[in-house]
């Protein structure tokens, strides 16, 4: 046996019993062999010839029948890997070549081209690509055409829109229990607040997700469709200038809004339409006017009275509207900023003198002006709100929205604001009532503010 077993290779004529480097001295010295004989020497070369064979050949024309044990040596000169079964070199390990290609798909439908290539998907497989175009929504990945895969966000939720964004470096694992992608990258929308300031009409674009976009100057932001940037995008939209920054679109089932000087809102998309997140100074303006600020009008207007409740002295300051037909009263204010694309709004309490079990009906209408307009310019539509009253001498809320200020406009300066109580109404059948507080506001860019 010429290998050892255990590496050593040892000259042998084991028929004879005989090893070593005196091989053939101790042959000679054997009974009867004192010449060199050929069966003798068969033996030895065949001997030879087995050792030689169970050596590596360095032009790599045999292969290994066992693991190599390199000795704590290394492997030099290694050639790179070209498939699956190659080893492969330190480099393209660390270079990232055997899990690394540029993305060759589409936004959605995205595929890399691995060299070597994979055959199958493996349970931990990752893989990485830099993105070529952001994603609109839900999306696949596949490698090497083995198949097309979902890709999932951690809590295995599809994708959103732009969680892939061009230029992103992205990672992907394959779980093979819910056969798809997970994404290990965060998704690639900013980490931090970017400032994309504009001086001139802008079109806000997918690639603004999460950004400040700030106005310079008195122009138009127009939203891209809700549903070409996709589920889950968002931007902030801030003015920094003086005048009036529109909104061109639809937030909260709201068009045109309009932003003061100053002022901010963040808006995001469901993937059908904007919503509003957050705004400064949005939503709800309170104008401020105490209800002594308002006048009767001389034709039909209501009585201002001044009434003590009696025992505990409450005083009661309000106006008086007797039912018997259409009262009123007005206020004349300056056109609050910025609402001249908005709705007006009221809220008030009232009591009633005597009786029970009745309705009174009160309506609200509005009218702005501007330099040159005539004095006797007509309301816009009136919009109305019923108030049922169970007993007399208590005090009851309503409120009124949704009023159009006629003539409105950022030319328009003010507004002539009037309320009355419709006593002529079918539906009115309440005595006399004391309306004693009465307060005004708009929204410009909310449809679901804080109750009135």
């Amino acid at each position: 046996m010429a290998w050892s077993g255990s590496g050593t290779f040892t000259r042998a004529i084991t028929s004879l019993s005989v090893s070593g480097s005196g091989l053939w001295a101790a042959v000679k010295a054997l009974s009867g062999h004192n010449t060199i004989r050929s069966d003798d020497h068969d033996l030895h070369d065949q001997d030879l010839a087995t050792g030689i064979d169970a050596c590596l050949a360095k032009n790599g024309e045999n292969a290994m029948t066992g693991n190599l044990n390199i000795g704590s040596n290394r492997i030099t000169a290694v050639a790179a890997a070209t498939a699956r079964t190659d080893a492969p070199r330190v480099a393209q390990i660390q270079d990232g070549g055997v899990v690394y290609a540029a993305d060759g798909g589409s936004a959605n439908t995205y595929t890399l081209t691995l060299a070597p290539a994979i055959t199958a998907y493996a349970a931990g497989q990752v893989f990485w690509s830099r993105i070529a175009t952001a994603n609109t929504g839900a999306s696949t990945l596949n490698v090497n055409a083995v198949g097309a895969k979902a890709i999932r966000r951690r809590d295995n939720s599809a994708l959103l829109a732009n969680d892939l964004i061009a230029g992103q470096i992205a990672g992907f694992a394959y779980d093979a229990t819910s056969d798809n992608f997970e994404l290990l990258t965060p998704v690639g929308q900013p980490m931090g607040l970017v400032r994309n300031a504009q001086s001139a009409n802008y079109t806000l674009l997918a690639t603004d997700i999460g950004a400040l976009v700030d106005f310079t100057s008195a122009v138009t932001a127009t939203l891209t469709a809700a549903a070409t940037v996709g589920a889950g995008y968002y931007v902030t939209i801030r003015n920094s200038s003086t005048g009036q920054v529109t909104i061109s679109g639809t937030v909260d089932s709201l068009t045109n809004l309009i932003l003061g000087p100053l002022q901010s809102i963040t808006v995001y998309s469901d993937g059908s339409n904007y919503k509003s997140i957050s705004g400064t100074n949005l939503g709800r303006q309170t104008i401020g006017a105490p209800l002594q600020a308002w006048t009767a009008t001389t034709t039909s207007g209501a009585t201002s009275v001044t009434l003590e409740t009696g025992a505990n002295d409450n005083m009661v300051v309000g106006f008086r509207f007797l039912g018997s037909g259409t009262e009123k009263i007005q206020l004349f204010i300056p056109a609050p900023h910025g609402a001249d694309d908005g709705k007006l709004n009221a809220s008030f309490t009232d009591h009633m003198d005597s009786g029970s079990s009745a309705t009174a009906i009160y309506a609200l209408e509005a009218l702005a002006f501007g330099s040159g307009d005539a004095l006797d310019l007509a309301f816009g539509s009136a919009e109305s709100a019923a108030l049922f009253h169970s007993a007399a001498s208590a005090q009851y809320e309503g409120s009124i929205t949704n009023v159009t200020v006629a003539n409105a406009g950022a030319t328009k300066k003010w507004w002539l604001v009037q309320f009355s109580r419709v006593g002529g109404h079918s539906s009115d059948n309440a005595g006399s009532t004391v309306v004693r507080a009465l307060k005004l506001f708009y929204r410009i860019n909310r449809q679901s503010d804080e109750a009135a």
